[in-house]
């Protein structure tokens, strides 16, 4: 593929490693390190592409460095579209390994409590950030040098910020992927920060069940819910003993 210079970074493009609505990513390598890098291209066709793809941007501007995120190194208008580099996870995604791999225990709670990490940072960040579409298609997988795994949370697009705390803060937009919604999103009543407790205690589960998605327990959403919350406060308060 070809050689695109975006911002700081001059890119050789590899190959298309995901396409969706969203936009496509391609993997990458910098041309002056050798490092690889992922690139997400959304094309601009109209006002609101562009006014989303500005406000992504701007989401990852606000957050600050936490080793669970995914980070955007730069980011670049060409061609009609914007241009996003960022980090690349070289081991695919929670949907895919879970299933594939059948990790152990031991590997699978560290991968809760890394995406729990990396939610409640973004949830005590100033202002605080909901993510809106915590699911495992969305926790990327990065192997470090000495092998070992960990998680990074991406994709932004539907993240907002809070204009108050993120106890008393409410939302009314729906968003988020059909089998990780909280039910009040559905059912298009005021939200709060807790829909991202729901939503990765589903993720807790698709791991834990070695599933891709955890739409058909509906029905027990309330025990879910109670246990995700559980989980997620207890592995938010764990991080700082670790």
């Amino acid at each position: 593929m070809a050689e695109l210079k975006l911002g700081q970074f001059t890119v050789n493009m590899v190959d298309m490693i995901g396409k969706g609505g969203f936009g496509i990513v391609y993997g990458g390598k910098d041309t002056k390190t050798g490092k690889k890098i992922a690139v997400k291209m959304i094309r601009i066709t109209t006002e609101q592409d562009g006014h989303d793809a500005m406000k992504e941007i701007k989401t990852f501007d606000r957050l600050t460095e936490h080793p669970n995120l995914i980070r955007l190194l730069d980011f670049h208008y060409m061609n009609r579209a914007f241009w996003m580099i960022m980090d690349f996870c070289d081991a695919g995604d929670l949907d895919n390994y879970v299933c594939k791999k059948n990790p152990d225990l031991a590997v699978t709670l560290k991968m809760m409590f890394q995406s729990a990490c990396a939610l409640a940072h973004m949830h005590e960040s100033k202002p605080p950030m909901i993510h809106r579409d915590i699911k495992p298609a969305n926790i990327l997988l990065f192997k470090q040098s000495d092998g070992k795994l960990i998680v990074k949370v991406s994709d932004f697009g539907l993240s907002k910020l809070a204009n108050n705390s993120a106890a008393t803060a409410l939302f009314t937009t729906v968003a988020g992927t059909p089998g990780f919604l909280a039910p009040e999103v559905f059912q298009k009543k005021p939200y709060t920060f807790s829909v991202d407790v729901f939503s990765l205690g589903l993720v807790f589960l698709a791991m834990i069940q070695h599933t891709k998605g955890a739409g058909h327990l509906f029905p027990r959403f309330g025990k879910i819910y109670s246990c995700s919350k559980l989980c997620y406060l207890y592995l938010s308060m764990l991080r700082f003993f670790l």
